[in-house]
């Protein structure tokens, strides 16, 4: 690593037996060191994500069938995935062949990715039974067009209210909302995790402090809501706009609304 001008060392003479020499990192050094963690950081992140999609579409599935709901009503369905933004770019696509992808089932899922992923989007669903419809400047969605909407996350009144709106303008007036949510005991971030995050970023170098924050899920790095929803404050606002709804709590670690049935304002 010397030779590449990573390190650089000083000679110190001792009292007894050989001099030391005393390695510190150049600045060449401490910009390869953080680059390296850079990488590292990508390939311990893409494993766990991996591993925690693939849980997650086995979950899904196991909870329809829990529910007795028979994946066969997916078939030739119209489905919306609404996921915010907090989610990595590649978040749903993931998600949506963890869930499908094994199913012998014709799905038509509409979603709406982040510019940059969009080229990359279609390739993992080649050999799926999965028809992918991107949401943009050319497809819009119709109202009372959607049989389902799943949709993730959202803890604060205003971005639900918001979003349950859209929802109720594109469903089916026989149609179906799987809202996701992460268990109420599971919303703050463990707090050594979190606070060993604050100090990884507030020590990481500016110049490389963007690439670090996109490997990392946002939410690790955003401090929770003060006042979360509670169920109770869930299901009002949700029976604002349906009449039906089912809370399945703490399915491993989510919870999940089934809503069903507009009301005719």
């Amino acid at each position: 690593m010397k030779d590449k001008g990573y390190i650089d060392g000083e000679t110190k003479k001792t009292p007894k037996g050989p001099n030391k020499v005393i390695l510190t990192l150049t600045d060449k050094g401490i910009e390869e060191y953080y680059k390296r963690v850079i990488e590292s950081a990508k390939v311990f992140h893409n494993l766990i994500m991996d591993t925690i999609i693939k849980r997650m579409g086995a979950i899904f599935r196991n909870f329809f069938e829990k529910i007795g709901y028979d994946m066969n009503k997916f078939q030739n369905k119209k489905i919306l995935f609404d996921i915010p933004k907090i989610f990595q770019s590649n978040f749903q696509s993931r998600l949506i062949n963890s869930i499908f992808a094994p199913l012998d089932t014709e799905v038509v899922i509409y979603i709406q990715p982040k510019k940059m992923e969009e080229k990359n989007l279609f390739r993992i669903f080649k050999r799926t039974k999965v028809d992918l419809k991107i949401i943009d400047e050319n497809l819009s969605i119709k109202p009372n067009s959607m049989d389902i909407i799943f949709m993730f996350g959202g803890i604060l009144k205003e971005e639900l209210h918001s979003r349950f709106l859209n929802s109720r303008e594109f469903l089916k007036q026989d149609g179906v909302i799987f809202l996701i949510m992460r268990s109420k005991n599971k919303v703050e971030r463990p707090r050594e995790f979190g606070g060993f995050m604050e100090e990884i970023v507030r020590d990481f170098p500016k110049k490389h402090l963007n690439a670090f924050r996109e490997i990392l899920p946002p939410m690790f790095l955003e401090k929770p809501p003060t006042k979360p929803l509670n169920h109770e404050q869930i299901q009002k606002l949700i029976l604002e706009l349906f009449e039906e709804v089912q809370l399945f709590k703490e399915h491993i670690f989510l919870d999940v609304y089934v809503i069903q049935k507009l009301k005719i304002s």
